[in-house]
This record gives C-alpha cells, structure tokens and sequence, in this order.
C-alpha cells in the first residue's frame, strides 16, 4: 500500500510542479500554497483517512507522513534521475528541509483559514456549469 500511494504521490507532484515555474518554496506570496506544501496536505489527508479504518487500524497498519513524505521525494528524484521527470525540483529538497517550522506555521494558518475570505475556485467553476435536472 504504501509504494502504491508513494507511486502516485510522486506523479502527483510531478503534476503540481507543471503549475508553476518557482520551485524555491514561498507562504504568501501567491494565491495558492507552493507545490510542497499541497503535497504534504495531501499525504496528511492520506494518513488521516487510512488512521480512520478500522480494518487497518485492527491489523495494526498505520502510515506515517514522514516516512511517506521522504518515500515520496526519493521516488521522484529517481525518476527526475531517470529521466522520467524533467522537473528540477530535487535541487530545491534541502531547502523544503531546512524550513519545516515554517512550513508548519503555515499549515496551522490555513487550517485556521476563515471559509468565508477566499472563493475557491471549485466554486467559480460551479457557477458556469449547467446542472442537470
């Protein structure tokens, strides 16, 4: 399980990063969250929700975000070596490490996010969508 989620995190990321040409990590400078930390919301979430089953919480199989998260990044920058990924974004990992306190004073600011300052843009494309009656 965990090289499955590994596999298609790392295409995940990949995906991300087609985004935006900045790797080097920023907080607020744009209006949505660098490449990195979108990953890292997205295996928190991963972790979580696994955390919550209980056949696996009954079989003793837990995910550790850490652990996935450099699973993660290893993976990618093994294909970025491989030449699957042509993304530079292996040369910016020592910086992800060196700000982790940064990286989780930002999480705790759009966790405590109000709902009602931002217009996300699922619901901008909601409004052009037809519905079906």
């Amino acid at each position: 399980m965990v090289r499955t989620i590994t596999i298609i995190c790392a295409c995940l990321l990949d995906y991300i990063l087609t985004f935006t040409d900045k790797y080097e990590i920023y907080f607020e400078e744009n209006s949505h969250p660098h490449a990195l930390i979108r990953l890292l919301n997205i295996i928190l979430n991963i972790t979580n929700h696994f955390s919550q089953i209980p056949l696996f919480k009954d079989k003793g199989i837990t995910l550790s975000p850490i652990s996935l998260f450099r699973n993660i990044i290893d993976f990618h920058e093994e294909l970025g070596k491989n030449k699957i990924f042509d993304t530079v974004f292996s040369k910016h990992i020592q910086e992800y490490v060196k700000n982790p306190k940064k990286i989780a004073s930002y999480f705790s600011k759009i966790k405590d996010l109000d709902d009602d300052e931002y217009i996300d843009a699922m619901s901008i494309w909601n409004k052009h969508v037809e519905t079906i009656d």
